[in-house]
């Protein structure tokens, strides 16, 4: 237990730091630091029966934490390097959304999604959450998609369902406001909420909203100040009026959608990832499995291998095989983390890591991803645009989860980053 308290000491010392440093709640350092706090916390609270985890898991905790706080600090405040220009040349261009590709990929999204909701309705009369999921993971479920179909919405439609809620919150505040966009992601999110049963897709929208907002409010760049000052106010109450929506939400479907006691999940929620990255760290060890990077860099190698095999008739690599089927695995297999409890999932990112390379795998991963995250924070503030606070909003909603699984394992947060970078924007001369 004495690396848990170590590490809470450390993540309350950045926490407060990060704080007074970048004068907003959304930089990286102060969230991951407090998210962990909460986490380690709770932990060793161990209440409901819980199992106290073993003292080497909280080691590989510590030092997942402090790789990444120490490379956060290092790509942010220490110049590693004189910045190279490539080019003297002026730049008289600048980039704006594309919004009528974002209405037709948001009508497309929506469509996608009426089908599913269709083809549930055929399959059962409980439109429940819960149920929904139960339906779309069981056995009995029919999809009435053909190969093609469900390749598009893999690679296609659910990355960019994903990013446009975050172009839509981002364009909200420092962009043209688009009331079209806006009203579209929000059916589209409406839509796909009924057809999936995942209540998390709102929540990620509030994230986006969130994030954008604040960073906005909060930003040092004068010009913004002179643009929004008349308006601070009103967005700092529009701010909070959308938190503590949000928040309501959040407590309304968690307490429906498990029929229980509302402080007994949120303590659950935020307690178990350290008993369960022991419970899979243990399974990781039993099968003798290294993923060499495959695990936690699977957004980027599945997809390939997807179109290998599903286009080319390719066969996947045992090997990556292996790996893939260990991490999907983790959602679907329930597992005792204590007398009175079973869970699912929330193995943390440090878990992906670990079947990467054990310990080095996760001082290595946590080192780069705190530089990925510092530099976009960096990028962020300086430039405040649309295209950088929308890749910061993805950025943090990927930190947001990363007590249940590091970000770039999932396909569609990948494609989504992607989606952001190289195609949602047009180049405008000045």
């Amino acid at each position: 237990m004495i690396y848990a308290l170590v590490t809470i000491c450390i993540c309350i010392i950045c926490f407060f730091h990060g704080l007074k440093r970048e004068k907003t709640i959304v930089n990286p350092i102060s969230f991951f630091c407090g998210l962990w706090i909460m986490i380690l916390f709770f932990s060793i609270l161990n209440l409901h029966t819980l199992f106290l985890p073993e003292y080497s898991t909280y080691e590989i905790i510590f030092w997942g934490i402090l790789s990444f706080i120490l490379s956060y600090y290092t790509f942010r405040y220490i110049k590693l390097g004189k910045k190279i220009t490539l080019s003297t040349r002026k730049n008289n261009n600048r980039l704006s959304l594309n919004f009528k590709l974002m209405y037709f990929l948001t009508i497309v999204c929506c469509f996608f999604a009426l089908l599913d909701l269709i083809n549930l309705s055929r399959q059962t009369p409980d439109w429940s959450m819960r149920t929904i999921q139960q339906l779309l993971r069981s056995e009995y479920f029919q999809s009435n998609s053909s190969q093609w179909l469900n390749m598009l919405s893999f690679l296609v439609i659910q990355p960019i369902a994903l990013a446009i809620p975050a172009l839509a919150a981002s364009d909200y505040w420092i962009g043209k406001k688009d009331r079209k966009l806006m009203i579209l992601s929000l059916i589209m999110m409406v839509l796909r909420v009924l057809s999936t049963g995942n209540r998390g897709i709102i929540i990620i929208f509030f994230i986006y909203f969130l994030v954008a907002g604040l960073l906005v409010n909060s930003s040092k760049v004068n010009t913004i100040i002179k643009i929004l000052k008349k308006k601070k106010q009103r967005n700092k109450r529009l701010i909070i009026y959308v938190a503590l929506v949000g928040i309501a939400l959040f407590v309304f479907m968690t307490v429906f959608s498990r029929q229980s006691t509302l402080f007994r999940n949120v303590y659950l929620n935020f307690a178990m990832p350290p008993s369960m990255l022991e419970v899979w760290i243990n399974e990781v060890e039993y099968q003798n499995l290294i993923g060499f990077g495959m695990a936690s860099l699977n957004g980027f190698i599945n997809p390939i291998f997807y179109i290998l095999r599903n286009i080319f008739g390719l066969q996947t690599p045992v090997h990556f095989q292996n790996i893939y089927d260990l991490t999907m695995l983790t959602d679907v297999r329930w597992v005792r983390i204590g007398d009175e409890i079973i869970a699912n999932a929330y193995v943390t990112g440090f878990w992906f890591l670990y079947l990467d390379g054990r310990i080095f795998g996760v001082i290595i991963g946590m080192f780069l991803y705190g530089a990925i995250l510092a530099k976009s924070f960096t990028k962020t503030i300086k430039t405040l645009s649309v295209k950088q606070v929308s890749l910061y909003c993805m950025h943090f909603h990927g930190l947001f989860f990363s007590f249940i699984r590091i970000p770039f394992t999932q396909v569609r947060f990948v494609i989504a980053l992607l989606f952001i970078s190289l195609i949602s924007f047009q180049t405008e001369k000045k």
